[in-house]
């Protein structure tokens, strides 16, 4: 494989993402060639490896959209704990799109309106400067932020996740056309899980009492 690359998320109702690319966590499956995402604390791990600069973008759709507090649809860029930077579709006293983003201090976000329940998000890499970007239904991509991350040629690992937390019902997340335009190098299967990935715990407080993770507004 190399970039360009796009994942379609073609394949039988209820089968898995393609073993090849994705590492899955919980119960994500192909439903009407898209990958569906509804329970929380389930997500994909791309297992292409990016070091150097990267475009990567992907489609969302949410389905039966809850007008509720809290839940995002992600696209995250994850070097560890405390340096990852992302963008995604919210709900947060009203639609929104947001970025998010930690360089070893506190998580920050940049937002904007949002209109639809689909679109677009996009993450672009350039030595440690990242950006993102958000298309709202079928318009074209508009800057949320830019911000610098790490180091350049740090190691990347892509995820794509949708939560939810607190009273918010859950959301189901449908994502499609997975587009690398540039960046792609190997493949890996570092930084699968919250374990080998040393997940922070910023964030909300469950009712159980354990924080959860990238759920700061």
């Amino acid at each position: 494989m190399s970039s360009p690359f796009d994942d379609t998320f073609t394949g039988a109702d209820g089968s898995s993402p393609n073993p090849i690319i994705w590492t899955v966590v919980g119960t994500p499956t192909i439903q009407s060639n898209t990958l569906e995402i509804v329970n929380d604390d389930e997500y994909v791990v791309c297992k292409l490896t990016f070091t150097g600069d990267f475009n990567i973008q992907v489609d969302f759709a949410t389905q039966s959209e809850p007008a509720t507090n809290y839940w995002t649809a992600d696209l995250l860029a994850y070097i560890d704990g405390t340096h990852y930077v992302g963008g995604r579709a919210s709900y947060n006293s009203g639609k929104k799109f947001q970025s998010f983003y930690i360089n070893g201090g506190s998580l920050a976000y940049d937002t904007a309106t949002r209109t639809n329940t689909y679109g677009k998000l996009k993450l672009t890499r350039t030595g440690n400067s990242f950006s993102i970007y958000d298309a709202d239904g079928a318009g074209g991509f508009s800057l949320l932020g830019t911000h610098t991350i790490g180091s350049a040629g740090n190691q990347v690992s892509i995820w794509i996740r949708c939560q939810h937390w607190g009273a918010s019902p859950n959301i189901t997340c449908r994502f499609d056309n997975f587009l690398i335009n540039s960046g792609y190098t190997s493949r890996t299967n570092n930084c699968v899980s919250l374990s080998t990935c040393d997940v922070a715990t910023e964030g909300e407080e469950t009712p159980s009492g354990k924080d959860r993770f990238f759920l700061v507004f």
